[in-house]
């Protein structure tokens, strides 16, 4: 492994990893660090919106993303309160991806 870098970026979540990739394509050597392993559980990482689909779009990578097959919410619901849950429809565009 190359030990020098032009850019190190300390942080592997979404916008080290976006950083990291646009700095390479500039042509810079880029080292990403991140200290924990991935997958992991975030909370509500499990949920994109529609800006960011398209910013996948314009990164490149959205024929990657697509083959997820990332269902798209239609609904937000409250978890049970009692007897009753509460749901409206979500009204914009969002994937799930686990």
């Amino acid at each position: 492994m190359n030990d020098r870098f032009d850019v190190v970026v300390i942080g592997g979540g979404p916008a080290g990893s976006v950083a990291a990739l646009s700095i390479a394509r500039e042509g810079f050597s880029v080292a990403l660090l991140e200290k924990q392993a991935f997958p992991r559980e975030t909370l509500c990482g499990d949920l994109l919106s529609g800006d960011v689909a398209n910013s996948i779009g314009r990164l490149g990578i959205d024929s990657y993303f697509r083959s997820l097959s990332p269902p798209p919410p239609t609904t937000f619901t409250l978890p049970p309160g009692g007897n009753r849950r509460v749901s409206t429809p979500l009204g914009a565009t969002a994937y799930g991806v686990k």
